[in-house]
């Protein structure tokens, strides 16, 4: 009986180790683990041979041991809370004042921290008496305000988001760094200290830090807009220019608006007007000097929050200005102009232009004490700009960008289509099958084959009903091109807006990289490798089509009118078709009749 006694014993003991195993929740094993360790030290009290069994043994001081575990976890769940402030000043009797939510109190330092090697702005951590029990870093975020001035103490001005002004603190990672008015620092408004300075995104992004590598070779087809450039923007922020402007008693011109249609030069000009007078200056003063463009979007300065907009202004003409302080000239070109200096009162859903353009001109009119910066406007809507911005001595030089003429054209694809690129094998190989006798005339010379494709795109581009052009498709027939896209009919009678109406330096780019294309297209399916007269043709074709799908409503042929600088008010508007589409006829059956 006895040894079945102690079977038993055995088997319990075993059975209450697996539940201790499958307990589901940590209270369910914790209760468990009590009971098997209450359960080991009676049975071995019992019976000196359960202690030597190894199972028994090794779980006993497993629940020992997991059971103090859990008794440490429960006691650091029960703790209370230790909060966190900020140090701010040592005192002379070993205490320290922190800064918390609830105000500043004076504490006391656990023995093992010295009260020297805290810093101003460092976070501590405090028990529940408040008391210091251990140093941690410095806090990582804050608010972005804007520094104004130092104070003799030490202490510092801030401007907040909503233009208010407050003394703070530097904190210890800011004590020797040199500060400027309108850096960006990070703000604690609980502990009234700045911890950071940022760098200015705002502005940064909007300025390009050099002189863009854009020249005047790289634009075409704008030679007299050019030379008006040189004479009237870049000669009188010369030094010698400057020179000659004060011996004749003249002001240099604070700015200049470029307008006219989308796609024309306008941003070009502006970046080479950057790098021109940077180079200008450098050759004049024998040694090199950087240039800066600001590239400012219009509508990026517009902001919903009360005052955003004016202070961007305001950093953008601050930042100009230090850098032309550096003796660099500073281009700040504003795109999109007319949706930043739109006329005041003109606003259908918000007034914003109402604050904006008084703080524009109040910084344009501060530029005149800065020899080295210049504003250029670039806008498809002149008049839509406010009267004021555009009033003498303010922006004087308005410079319209027309669209490139025909002559104009060839002098863009030029810059597009050069003699170094893949040309088709027909224009120099007289055994091909679709060698032309008159490619004889080019005498395997490559610029003379580039220069007749030139001449060929060209003429499709700009063929009308008066300039008849023709060439041959994919299967040799010859096409007739029709580049009508609509008519309009105004006070003066009816006029046909033909593709050419609509060319841009920004088309002419498009339709060469897609010629290019074409060829690459062709090679890479296995045909014949090089460019032709046929790529370029096609690609224009394909314009064509794209502008056709191009709303041509009265209201958006007038809206074109005026980016023209044309007047007149649209009456009727009729899109072309092709000759060969046909109108499906319809019989027209009246009601009440069967079918």
């Amino acid at each position: 009986m006895e040894n079945s006694a102690n079977t038993l014993g055995l088997r319990e003991l075993l059975a209450l180790i697996e539940e201790v195993k499958d307990a589901k929740t940590r209270d369910d094993r914790s209760r468990k683990l009590e009971e098997l360790k209450e359960a080991l030290e009676q049975a071995f009290r019992q019976d000196a041979k359960l202690a030597q069994n190894e199972k028994l043994v090794k779980a006993l001081q497993e629940a020992k041991e997991e059971i103090a575990a859990l008794g440490e976890e429960v006691e650091k769940l029960s703790a209370p809370p230790s909060p966190y402030g900020t140090f701010d000043s040592a005192n002379d009797d070993g205490t320290v004042n922190v800064l918390t939510r609830s105000g500043k109190v004076k504490v006391n330092l656990h023995p093992q921290i010295k009260p020297e090697s805290l810093k101003r702005g460092q976070e501590l951590v405090l028990n529940a008496g408040m008391n210091v029990i251990e140093p941690k870093g410095f806090e990582t975020k804050g608010d972005v305000v804007t520094f104004k001035a130092n104070l003799d103490d030490g202490r510092v001005v801030i401007i907040t988001r909503l233009d208010e002004e407050v003394v703070a603190d530097k904190a210890f990672p800011l004590m020797e760094i040199t500060l400027k008015e309108g850096d960006k620092l990070r703000y604690d408004g609980v502990t009234r200290m700045v911890y950071e300075k940022l760098p200015k995104a705002e502005v940064e992004d909007l300025a390009l830090e050099e002189a863009p590598n854009v020249s005047y070779e790289d634009i075409g087809g704008l030679k007299l807009e050019i030379e008006t450039i040189h004479e009237n923007i870049e000669i009188p922020f010369t030094p010698k220019g400057r020179e000659w402007y004060k011996r004749m008693k003249l002001t240099a011109s604070k700015g200049a608006l470029l307008y006219g249609p989308p796609g024309c030069g306008k941003t070009m000009i502006a970046k080479a007007i950057a790098n021109g007078l940077a180079k200008r200056v450098s050759a004049e003063f024998n040694r090199p000097i950087k240039g800066y463009f600001f590239n400012i979007k219009g509508p990026e300065i517009l902001n919903k929050y009360l005052g955003e907009s004016e202070r961007k202004i305001r950093e953008i003409f601050k930042k100009a200005l230090e850098k032309a302080s550096e003796n660099c000239p500073v281009i700040i070109f504003f795109d999109e102009a007319d949706s930043l200096l739109r006329v005041r009162g003109s606003g259908t859903s918000s007034d914003i232009e109402i604050t904006t353009v008084p703080q524009f001109l109040a910084e344009i009119d501060g530029v005149e004490t800065i020899e080295n910066v210049i504003v250029i406007l670039a806008s498809n809507r002149h008049d839509l700009i406010d009267p004021a911005v555009l009033r003498p001595g303010r922006i004087d030089i308005k410079l319209k960008i027309e669209r490139p003429d025909k002559e104009g054209t060839r002098e863009i694809f030029n810059l597009y289509l050069t003699p170094d690129i893949s040309i088709h094998a027909k224009y120099f190989d007289e055994k091909h099958p679709n060698f032309n006798e008159a490619y004889r005339a080019f005498e395997g010379d490559r610029k003379r084959v580039m220069n007749y494709m030139v001449d060929e795109v060209t003429k499709r581009l700009w063929a009308t009903k008066q300039e008849p052009y023709q060439y041959k498709g994919l299967d040799g027939n010859l096409i007739s091109v029709d580049n009508s896209i609509l008519e309009f009919t105004t006070a003066q009678g009816d006029t046909t807006f033909y593709l050419k109406d609509m060319v841009s330096g920004a088309m002419i780019k498009s339709i060469a990289d897609r010629g290019k294309r074409n060829a690459i297209k062709r090679a890479m399916a296995g045909g014949e490798e090089g460019i032709m007269t046929l790529d370029l043709c096609l690609a224009v074709e394909f314009e064509k089509k794209e502008n056709e799908e191009l709303p041509n409503t009265e209201d958006d042929v007038n809206r074109w009118l005026a980016i023209q600088g044309r007047k007149e008010r649209v009456l009727r508007v009729r899109p072309r078709r092709k000759e060969n589409e046909k109108q499906e006829e319809k019989e027209v059956v009246k009601t009440g009749q069967y079918l």
